[in-house]
């Protein structure tokens, strides 16, 4: 196995069937699924649609798009209040943005600093900017377990809370212990059905401080209904066009050759 190759397993912890909750699922035929089938079929696992308003200074309309892209497709919730998104935006799968990253720049208007690769700092050590995991999951895009650090003081946090309490030395403590990508995780979901979700929510999740006000709203499993509705007509619409157009490049075709024969 490249060197590459292994980085990308290591660091796309997402790829565990622990971050699965609710049922095992069969390894999934790799085909482009519509918004509203991924949203439906994690639904029945156990997701919630959750949406997050916040008030903070240099918020833009890019960066609520991006992050409105992530939440209509439902978050597994752990008890620790990791926000498990979908498969689309995790690190392993280039095919959207990755989920930790859009949470950043949401939530924070931060964003890693590419031209950082390769950095150094005066003892050598690696200096390029890493969005680091409070909860060691890097599937998780809760804004409250991200923080952008340098790279050595993210592997750094991979080797703290030995005892069972975080001694990293990091500002920003550790919410749980760093585990190896084949330790099989034994977290309790949130659900629809659990009792006092909503203050269970707004315990994790709810921020009223200088610069970042954040409140979270748990929208009903039929929200995106209508929308969903307008998009399928849409696109039969789109498809009936390019048969209509294939129908009649035929006839033209085929009028075309009877004059010739003419």
């Amino acid at each position: 196995m490249s060197n590459k190759r292994k980085r990308n397993i290591e660091e796309s912890s997402g790829s565990e069937d622990s971050d699965r909750p609710i049922k095992k699922v069969k390894k999934e035929i790799k085909t482009k699924s519509s918004e509203e089938s991924i949203r439906n079929e994690r639904l029945e696992r156990g997701a919630i649609l959750l949406r997050f308003e916040i008030e903070r200074p240099d918020l833009t309309q890019a960066q609520i798009d991006r992050w409105r892209d992530v939440e209509k497709k439902g978050f597994f919730v752990t008890e620790k209040g990791c926000l498990i998104p979908a498969d689309c935006h995790l690190f392993k799968n280039r095919s959207k943005k990755v989920a930790y990253d859009l949470s950043m720049a949401f939530f924070y208007g931060k964003e890693r600093d590419l031209e950082s690769k390769g950095k150094k700092n005066h003892n050598g050590w690696d200096c390029e900017e890493n969005i680091s995991h409070l909860c060691h999951r890097n599937s998780c895009c809760c804004y409250r377990h991200l923080e952008l650090v340098p790279r050595w003081k993210n592997l750094r946090r991979n080797y703290c809370g030995d005892s069972g309490e975080c001694d990293c030395g990091s500002e920003n403590p550790c919410v749980d212990v760093y585990h190896p990508i084949s330790f099989v995780r034994k977290d309790t979901y949130l659900t629809y059905s659990t009792k006092h979700l909503k203050k269970k929510l707004d315990e994790m999740y709810k921020v009223d401080e200088p610069g970042l006000k954040v409140r979270v709203k748990i929208l009903p499993r039929d929200h995106y209904f209508i929308q969903d509705k307008k998009r399928d007509n849409r696109n039969k619409r789109k498809k009936a066009s390019k048969e209509n157009l294939r129908e009649t490049k035929k006839k033209e075709i085929k009028h075309s050759l009877k004059n010739k024969k003419k």
